[in-house]
């Protein structure tokens, strides 16, 4: 698939898009569009985040606090954590509420703190509870603390930028 393509592929990957997380799916997508737009000033990029935008709100779900995800990590109920959960989906929509000035996606976001930051809930993975002030750490996968998640973000984002001008470099090659 060319560049010039991937417009008009947009609402057909978003569409299907069962991931929905920061590391594979429409939340992380997001993030690469608006740094990509932050280079090329290519407008298209904010519709395609948008649609991305779209789609975490259609597929939020309810919790007893807050919102939360049902992704492709399997798992009995929505993930906390930045990788695959709340917290990355929710860092996801702030940033695309600021883009965009569209005050829905800060109220998902809202929602998908509070469920990351619910005072006790039962991990999804483990299944164990976790209490108010605790933290139950998954090695290299989705460990909820957040100074760890805080550097882990940082250093993702730090790779991406790196990658950022290859990125444009080619994009703008290509058409």
């Amino acid at each position: 698939m060319t560049p010039k393509r991937w417009p008009r592929m947009y609402p057909l990957l978003v569409d299907s898009d069962e991931t929905l997380d920061v590391i594979g799916g429409s939340a992380g997508m997001i993030v690469v569009l608006q740094v990509l737009n932050s280079i090329s000033g290519n407008a298209s990029l904010l519709g395609a985040a948008l649609l991305c935008g779209e789609r975490l709100l259609l597929r939020q779900s309810p919790q007893r606090v807050g919102v939360g995800w049902k992704t492709k990590v399997e798992s009995s109920q929505p993930l906390t954590g930045f990788s695959h959960g709340a917290a990355g989906i929710a860092w996801s929509l702030l940033k695309l509420a600021s883009w965009s000035g569209d005050n829905r996606f800060g109220g998902a976001a809202a929602a998908a703190i509070a469920m990351n930051e619910a005072p006790s809930c039962r991990h999804p993975i483990t299944g164990r509870t976790i209490a108010s002030g605790q933290q139950e750490i998954l090695p290299l996968h989705n460990a909820n603390l957040p100074g760890a998640t805080a550097r882990l973000a940082s250093r993702w984002l730090e790779s991406i930028v790196c990658n950022i001008s290859t990125i444009s470099r080619l994009v703008k090659r290509s058409g």
